[in-house]
């Protein structure tokens, strides 16, 4: 048994030189034949990979947006509004406009209202006067209307942003009226769902 199990051995462990050897002697070759053409192949230039991939590459024409994202995004934080006119939506365009200037309004008036009654509760409270507690409370009310105020309008600032920017990636989608859709009533009182696909 113990013969068996050493013959097996040196079998398994026999062709390791050979094989070790004989690659030896192809890398040696692999050199050789390198070395013999190292002449012709300095002198070819080499050629830029860009080259090779326009060249591989199936020529297609590459999209472009009509209309710059981050154009309608820069307009838009620069007035919200403006963005919208850039992009075609015109109709949003007075929306936004109203909606940023009326809580701009809304933010000026408050802090006008709060430093009035910020100036009163200063003046009371060294007095010694009893309304002290209700003018800091409305102190305190005009400031809150102010700071909410202010968040609305960042709110504002990013909507009329986010939708100018999706504006603008959707500028060059084709909506016309090929597939339409439509409800209709049959003779029976039925209401029907009906589409037309034009070609």
């Amino acid at each position: 048994m113990l013969f068996k199990k050493l013959i097996a051995l040196t079998l398994f462990l026999t062709p390791a030189p050979l094989f070790a050897q004989t690659e030896q002697d192809t890398v040696s070759r692999m050199v050789r034949v390198v070395d013999s053409t190292q002449t012709t192949l300095d002198t070819l230039s080499p050629t830029p990979l860009s080259e090779i991939v326009r060249q591989t590459s199936p020529s297609q024409s590459e999209f472009q947006l009509t209309k710059s994202p981050t154009g309608a995004v820069l307009r838009s934080l620069a007035f919200p509004g403006w963005g919208q006119w850039y992009v075609g939506d015109k109709w949003k365009t007075p929306v936004f406009a109203a909606a940023w200037g009326s809580i701009v309004y809304l933010i000026v008036q408050n802090h006008v209202n709060y430093s009035d009654r910020n100036d009163q509760y200063q003046a009371a409270r060294a007095i010694g006067t009893p309304n002290t507690e209700l003018l800091r409370r409305q102190r305190e009310v005009f400031r809150d209307n102010r700071d909410r105020a202010a968040f609305v309008l960042a709110g504002v600032y990013i909507i009329s942003a986010v939708d100018a920017y999706v504006g603008a990636h959707l500028y060059d989608f084709n909506v016309d009226d090929d597939l339409s859709f439509g409800f209709n009533h049959s003779s029976t009182g039925a209401v029907m769902l009906n589409y037309s696909i034009r070609f």
